[in-house]
């Protein structure tokens, strides 16, 4: 489809976009069959539903990115946008074509459930993996129900505790480990539900 009103068409002829759900990523991608003085995209985003707002008023659009046009060409060009570090939730994404000369027009939206995750426990791999000062650890339930996600040092000790709370399951959830005050040297992510437990090791390197 063409980017712009039947009575004012905007040069650049757009012929697909979609938007896929990789664990707390959306990865946005489109294509474009001809472009003429294209300047280029504003990635837009609409927090659709969930628990989570990110402090925004659902129904709100928030420009999350933007990727450079092709300028003039005559053959087809594909573009991507991976929106990352999302909470779980349903988001819709628009692109917003802007010309040279400051002329734009929106494409329809799409949705993309995001954070769909199996109902297992699951404790992943930290990463990144050795880390300075802080890394990100995820993790899934089998069920809703209390967490206990904690970091220890060799020694035994509890140096951090990352979670202490009721989780939902089906989604993937995420804890950031602050290692600033620690000093370098290997520790221990556990995560404790139910009657089980599972544990991860990760290095911290100053």
């Amino acid at each position: 489809f063409a980017l712009g009103s039947s009575s004012d068409p905007l040069p650049v002829r757009l012929t697909s976009l979609t938007a896929t759900a990789n664990r707390l990523s959306a990865d946005i991608r489109w294509r474009t069959e001809s472009e003429v003085s294209n300047f280029g995209f504003a990635i837009e985003r609409r927090f659709v539903q969930g628990s989570e707002t990110l402090n925004l008023e659902p129904g709100t659009w928030n420009t999350v990115g933007f990727v450079k046009g092709a300028g003039t060409s005559s053959s087809s060009c594909d573009y991507s946008f991976l929106d990352q570090n999302l909470r779980p939730g349903r988001y819709a994404y628009r692109i917003k074509q802007i010309d040279h000369d400051g002329s734009f027009a929106y494409t329809s939206a799409v949705e993309v459930e995001v954070g769909l995750a199996p109902r297992e426990l699951l404790l992943s791999e930290p990463y990144p993996n050795p880390f300075n000062p802080t890394a990100t650890i995820e993790f899934t339930l089998p069920e809703n129900g209390h967490v206990l996600l904690k970091v220890y040092d060799l020694a035994g000790r509890e140096v951090a505790t990352l979670a202490n709370e009721e989780r939902k399951a089906g989604v993937y959830q995420r804890a950031l480990f602050d290692g600033f005050q620690l000093a370098s040297g290997l520790y221990f992510v556990r995560l404790q539900f139910a009657d089980k437990h599972l544990s991860k090791k990760i290095m911290l390197v100053k």
